[in-house]
């Protein structure tokens, strides 16, 4: 914990999650609240570079404060504390309503608690803090006015995606890319649009990497990008197995090293193109000026409502001849009609709604870390083992000496009395 970086700590912030329990309270809310929190600190503890949630702890509010969990590294501690979140029965604490006022006071309460217990628990981790740190640390809000009130559904879809917000990066010190165009230059941020599979940790018989690591984007230790813009295409020119990597984002950066105003004059440009592209239905098509070291230059920048999508894009270096022979004269229509009928028994969706599709990840995850649980208990037997029968005792030597030397008389005796030795 030591070593953690000031940069890493940023981007694995610390979470304290505060729950109400007092009437109402519906009871499988508060189930899908536990599942939605253990959910996301299997999925945090999965990447392969660190937790992207630092430390975790928990409280619940009704007629009094009670935490239940304490700051607790994610990384160090992960099953522990799936199972004491299993283990809370927030049921059982329901006393009477909680009235809007005296819950502001408790969440005050909580909040300066919290900020103790964090502080304590920084100080563990990191020796030195500097004197600004531990003034913002200690300060003690004279009212409840900054407390935000955010009302969302008990759906545990809702739930997982609000969680899934503690993955997100907010760390805005400095500007990630700048697109150049004529006479025009954008300041944007990096953001990540989907979870890479590359950065989870999983079995050794399990294939994860999709593409090459060097080829793809990342927001970890993301380095500054330029991209030069070398032409405008049409939105039906695009052939999209032309498409690979990990598809990352550009915004309007929000770096707070930069002037207010420049900020804003920046976000209206950036609107400006994005609009222009959607109205023309064109995208930008890129050339990395920096870094150098990206062995695929070129990227297409689709524009969508507020952002660009950026993707790599092949070059004549990686693209293979096709080896598919499609030429035919003619389908017969017995084959036409029986393909229409078969589609037609598949349901159409009109778009894409990710909410129904899922893919049991979580569950995988789970199981992964049972696995390799599991073998490194049977690793630490094995050499426990091997080192217990590594220094015989001299009883054991003295029999194996007399085993072979039995062996070895009656092998004698065959050669002599082969037919003896057979009856």
């Amino acid at each position: 914990m030591a070593n953690i970086s000031y940069q890493t700590f940023i981007k694995s912030p610390c979470h304290f999650l505060i729950i109400d329990i007092g009437d109402p309270m519906i009871e499988d809310f508060m189930e899908n609240i536990k599942k939605a929190v253990k959910n996301i600190l299997i999925l945090s503890n999965s990447f392969q570079e660190y937790s992207r949630i630092l430390c975790f702890g928990l409280a619940l509010i009704s007629n009094n404060f009670q935490p239940v969990i304490k700051i607790t590294s994610v990384n160090e501690n992960c099953i522990s504390l799936l199972n004491q979140i299993d283990s809370v029965c927030m049921m059982q604490m329901k006393e009477q309503i909680t009235i809007l006022t005296e819950f502001k006071d408790f969440l005050h309460y909580a909040l300066v608690a919290v900020l103790n217990e964090f502080q304590e628990y920084y100080k563990s981790m990191i020796l030195e803090i500097r004197q600004d740190n531990e003034q913002v640390l200690n300060i003690r809000p004279s009212t409840n006015d900054f407390v935000q009130s955010i009302k969302i559904n008990g759906s545990q879809e809702t739930l997982d995606n609000f969680f899934k917000s503690w993955l997100i990066d907010y760390n805005k010190d400095k500007i990630n890319a700048i697109i150049k165009l004529p006479n025009l230059l954008l300041k944007c941020d990096m953001v990540e649009c989907l979870i890479d599979v590359n950065h989870f940790s999983v079995s050794p018989n399990t294939k994860s990497k999709i593409y090459n690591e060097e080829k793809s984007l990342t927001v970890y230790e993301v380095p500054f990008y330029e991209f030069e813009i070398t032409n405008r295409l049409s939105s039906g020119g695009l052939d999209e197995s032309l498409l690979f990597g990990q598809p990352m984002g550009l915004i309007p950066t929000q770096c707070i090293l930069i002037d207010t105003l420049q900020l804003k004059v920046n976000m209206q440009q950036f609107l400006g193109v994005c609009e222009n592209l959607n109205l023309n239905q064109e995208y930008l098509i890129a050339k990395v000026i920096t870094p150098k070291d990206l062995l695929s230059k070129y990227f297409v920048l689709l524009p969508g409502a507020g952002m660009f999508l950026v993707k790599s894009i092949a070059t004549s270096e990686f693209v293979l001849p096709s080896a598919i022979d499609t030429k035919i004269d003619q389908i017969p229509q017995t084959t036409v009609k029986r393909i229409n009928d078969c589609l037609k028994e598949i349901k159409k969706l009109e778009e894409y709604d990710v909410a129904n599709f899922k893919s049991d990840l979580y569950n995988s995850l789970n199981v992964l870390r049972s696995l390799k649980k599991k073998k490194v208990s049977r690793c630490k037997f094995t050499v426990s083992s091997k080192t217990e029968t590594s220094q015989p005792n001299s009883e054991i030597e003295e029999k194996k000496k007399n085993t072979a030397m039995s062996k070895y008389i009656m092998k004698n005796k065959m050669k002599k009395h082969p037919r003896k030795s057979l009856k």
